[in-house]
């Protein structure tokens, strides 16, 4: 699930969620944007709090990369 989805789900305001995860507010409204990820132990801490609803996966840009074609190979 995404983050956005989970706190909107739970009527949880982003700084909120910051301090259940002990972060500046303007990491989480980072995530939010898609500007940042957060590091392996605010990870944790995420996974920990939504109970496991929103996981690593959750911030990874899951669309194919473009592939650009040169000469009958595909470069990504």
């Amino acid at each position: 699930m995404q983050l956005r989805a989970y706190l909107e789900r739970e009527s949880i305001a982003p700084d909120d969620f910051a301090t259940k995860i002990e972060v500046n507010p303007v990491s989480v409204h980072r995530y939010l944007r898609g500007i940042r990820r957060p590091n392996w132990t605010v990870m944790g801490r995420i996974i920990e709090v939504t109970g496991g609803e929103v996981t690593a996966n959750d911030f990874v840009d899951h669309e194919s990369p473009k592939e650009n074609v040169r000469n009958g190979c595909a470069l990504a």
